[in-house]
């Protein structure tokens, strides 16, 4: 079982490859209100559901414990939708449920205010899925009630757990009341993935003009790409390889057990 986990983790940490020509270093969208877990009541009156989360995401080497590539991923929440914003990519997804419990994306691209929609059956290699907890919160409850409870400390109105395998090679300190990892590390094949949290957004009115402007971008169904090869931007998109079936989640966040099908990674080097 504990093989299973891993493996399932170490997939899911493979970055779906995106060429450099979309490496736009875009800054993080406007300044987010930073929050000290143990001293700030601010957290106290965060809603779980209207909220932002940005993370350091980093992959280290063991044996020279160098840091070999690492990007910044923000995590948006708004009511029944999730959007995983790649600001260096110029690239943003945004999953919502539809009505029998599926989970689909829409597929941003920052730069050229255009995006690709999904249907439900086109994730997670054609059988779809009805897992909201992983995209909600970065790591499934199936994998949380997996791991061992190593600490528990109430902090203010909150409760963080620290989280292991047997193996003492994944952690997890886990936010409760946000249902956020603050850190999550996994080590596999000589390589340690880091994800740290960094900064809470509880500004309102930021998280919905985040979902807001990228409502407003034209839209192409993945299915009517093939009707669409006149227009310039899909042409390009189809030649880049980014409009494949495979999340850009893939490797980001743990719950994707799919395999990266180009071999690529997207975590930048140094």
């Amino acid at each position: 079982m504990e093989n299973t986990i891993k493996y399932k983790l170490f997939w899911t940490f493979l970055v779906t490859a995106l060429c450099a020509q979309f490496y736009t270093n875009m800054a993080f969208a406007g300044p987010a209100k930073r929050v000290s877990f143990a001293e700030d009541d601010s957290q106290c009156r965060i809603l779980p559901s209207l909220m932002g989360a940005k993370f350091l995401v980093q992959k280290i080497e063991k044996k020279s414990n160098q840091v070999v590539g690492q990007e910044t991923v923000i995590l948006w929440r708004y009511l029944n939708q999730v959007a995983y914003e790649f600001p260096a990519r110029g690239l943003t997804e945004v999953w919502n449920r539809v009505s029998n419990g599926q989970i689909r994306p829409v597929r941003h691209f920052d730069n050229y205010q255009r995006g690709i929609e999904y249907q439900p059956m086109e994730v997670n290699q054609g059988i779809g899925s009805k897992d909201w907890s992983g995209k909600f919160q970065i790591i499934t409850d199936d994998q949380l009630k997996e791991m061992t409870i190593k600490e528990e400390k109430n902090i203010d109105c909150d409760k963080q757990i620290t989280y292991m395998l047997e193996s003492e090679k994944t952690l997890v300190i886990w936010n409760e009341k946000l249902r956020l990892p603050q850190k999550y590390e996994v080590e596999t094949d000589g390589f340690q993935f880091r994800w740290t949290l960094e900064e809470i957004v509880s500004d309102k009115t930021m998280v919905v003009k985040v979902f807001k402007l990228r409502s407003d971008y034209q839209l192409t169904d993945y299915a009517d790409i093939g009707d669409n090869e006149s227009d310039p931007f899909l042409l390009k998109m189809v030649n880049l390889g980014f409009l494949s079936h495979q999340s850009a989640m893939l490797g980001s966040v743990p719950h994707q057990n799919v395999a990266n099908s180009s071999g690529r990674q997207s975590l930048r080097k140094h």
